[in-house]
């Protein structure tokens, strides 16, 4: 069993978000400068105790975090880049949101490989 929570730049909470609600959240963040309310993220709790985060920043700033439990204690394995518009924000969240752990883990080790490459 999978959870997916969505908080938006202004900490609104949304459980299991559409992807109209997502679409919204990232255009919002990269759209609109208010450096108090910089960031949105998104949490996807598996059923493993294992939790992920995609937390992305006005400024294009990602970072992608794997934590070994629910309470942000061990951190697995980071990763940090840059986006340059709401499109692979959209991406990383529509597949959070979908319980796609697969697929979330394969994004990452693409985005893994294209920024240690350089």
């Amino acid at each position: 069993m999978y959870s997916v929570i969505l908080t938006t730049r202004y900490g609104d909470s949304l459980r299991d978000p559409t992807a109209e609600q997502i679409a919204a959240a990232s255009q919002e963040l990269l759209a609109i400068a208010d450096p108090e309310h910089a960031n949105a993220w998104m949490e996807l709790f598996s059923a493993s105790g294992r939790m992920y985060n995609v937390d992305a920043y006005e400024s294009g700033l990602v970072i992608y975090s794997e934590y070994a439990d629910h309470d942000y204690e061990e951190l697995m394995s980071e990763l940090r880049f840059r986006a340059s518009d709401a499109g692979l924000v959209t991406r990383l969240w529509t597949i959070m949101a979908a319980h796609d752990l697969d697929a979330l883990l394969a994004e990452v080790g693409r985005l893994r490989g294209i920024r240690d490459s350089y």
